[in-house]
């Protein structure tokens, strides 16, 4: 039922696409240029570290309603933080689709460990303020949840057509 594939498929693909293919050059310079503007306002590290721990202990609820919340706002303090307003538009335009996927990756507690990591390495790189490790970081962060994301499709693809 291929069907069923393509309507879990399109609406990741639009995302993915907004960020990675038609707008791929757009969205690398706003990361960059949020990245120059968090660094020149005198960007707090404590709210994002506060909010990276908030997700660690939200795993132990084994609520994904509550994870995903918190995960949500790990990403809201970062590019909030930015002021960059086509930024955080490009973001509010994806968000729903984002967050329907996130729930998804969570159910995978593999993944919830290695997005702790990958969000306590974005926080490290922000609060010393090294762009190169942040953009890294950051770069890494999207392509696994992008392969976490499709992994997810796949699964429930395969579900569908086992039925």
């Amino acid at each position: 039922m291929p069907t069923i594939y393509y309507a879990y498929y399109t609406p990741i693909s639009d995302s993915i696409s907004a960020i990675s293919s038609q707008e791929h050059n757009l969205g690398h310079t706003l990361l960059l240029q949020g990245l120059q503007d968090l660094f020149q306002l005198s960007f707090s590290p404590e709210e994002l570290e506060q909010a990276v721990k908030e997700f660690e202990e939200a795993m132990k609820e084994d609520n994904l309603g509550v994870l995903a919340a918190a995960d949500v706002r790990v990403h809201e303090v970062i590019y909030g933080s930015t002021h960059n307003k086509r930024l955080v538009q490009i973001i509010s335009n994806i968000r729903e689709q984002m967050y329907r996927y996130r729930v998804e990756y969570l159910k995978d507690v593999e993944s919830r460990k290695t997005l702790v990591e990958e969000h306590y390495a974005v926080y490290r790189a922000l609060k010393a303020r090294n762009q190169q490790q942040a953009v890294k970081d950051i770069c890494i962060h999207i392509v696994n949840q992008q392969n976490a994301i499709l992994r997810s499709l796949e699964q429930m693809n395969k579900e569908e057509q086992e039925k």
